[in-house]
């Protein structure tokens, strides 16, 4: 079976796509396809795809973890070609999801008939988008003012995570945010931080930080006899739950650069998410819906803006999840 991942690469920059190939050789026998999407003076929108053999099991009801193996492998690839192509270009990128994420194609009787078995059974796991509840903003008001003028270096690096256009590099300020904040390196704080957050009711837990910290390695530091690359799709589903907790340690930690727990207020976000990233509590339905977006199936990028790429699901026998759902009237055909 063929499983084949798209992405989309957003662009920004004077762009000479003359210089990138169609096929982008990320290993010796791995590639990652991209076609045009959308090009003007300022940015160019590429769709990219990449294949890799998905092992058929017998007697497996398909769910999203059944591709979830295969799927973070391509997905790597994915973000290296990403990578590439902005370091070729000399452009900013920002990498998306596509709507649908993924497709299968059969190479023989057993994979027709999965894929018929697919067809037959709800599969609606297979392509339902996953909800990211975005933290609340920071009170700010002639009250509100004084409260962050011992901890501006604090407000300074929470201002570079919104500022950040991608997960991983959220993700990293984000360390060095709660290092600041509490003037010790993230290992050593993280009872602390726990302390720090742990009335708020939104459900952190010591070892939900101590996942934060095995993260950190691959995302921060180059010696990879310690520790693997990390990459973007690996952060995404923990960044905003990262956010969420760095908005009540420096609007409620007392004592700014001490490796304590101590707190100087009882003020948690007027909109919560839970470690499911579920909404636990907002009295403003406006702010709920300013505050949502859409990632892929997976979790592992944000949704296009556009809805994702739409293409013809029946050409070459490729099954698509979600394929009644798909329109066929945007974008390019691209299997």
């Amino acid at each position: 079976m063929i499983f084949r991942r798209f992405a989309i690469l957003e662009l920004n920059g004077k762009i000479n796509l003359s210089k990138i190939a169609s096929e982008i050789k990320v290993s010796q026998h791995e590639s990652v396809f991209r076609l045009v999407h959308s090009q003007d003076d300022e940015s160019l929108t590429l769709i990219l795809h990449s294949d890799i053999i998905l092992p058929i099991e017998e007697n497996v009801y398909p769910s999203i973890n059944y591709f979830s193996s295969v799927n973070s492998k391509v997905e790597k690839r994915i973000e290296i070609a990403a990578a590439l192509i902005s370091v070729s270009l000399n452009a900013s990128k920002k990498l998306r999801s596509s709507f649908p994420c993924f497709a299968l194609k059969a190479e023989n009787s057993q994979d027709r008939e999965f894929l018929d078995g697919l067809d037959d059974n709800d599969t609606s796991n297979l392509f339902s988008e996953k909800i990211f509840l975005k933290s609340a903003y920071l009170p700010l008001n002639e009250q509100t003012s004084p409260i962050y003028l011992d901890r501006i270096d604090g407000v300074i690096s929470f201002s570079e995570v919104l500022s950040s256009n991608t997960a991983i590099s959220q993700f990293k300020e984000l360390i060095r945010f709660f290092e600041i904040a509490f003037g010790a390196t993230f290992i050593s704080c993280i009872k602390k931080i726990f302390k720090t957050i742990e009335s708020s009711g939104l459900g952190y837990t010591q070892n939900e930080i101590r996942n934060w910290y095995k993260l950190r390695g691959g995302a921060i530091h180059g010696d990879r006899s310690k520790s693997d690359l990390v990459y973007e799709s690996e952060v995404m589903h923990v960044v905003e739950r990262i956010i969420q907790a760095a908005i009540i340690v420096l609007i409620r930690k007392k004592n700014w650069h001490k490796n304590d727990g101590e707190l100087r207020n009882e003020w948690i976000p007027p909109f919560r998410t839970d470690n499911e990233g579920k909404s636990i509590g907002t009295t403003n339905e406006e702010i709920f819906v300013d505050m949502r977006e859409s990632s892929d199936v997976f979790g592992s990028w944000l949704l296009h803006g556009i809805k994702g790429i739409h293409f013809d699901p029946t050409k070459d026998n490729w099954w698509v999840p979600g394929k009644d759902e798909v329109p066929t009237d945007l974008g390019s055909n691209i299997v």
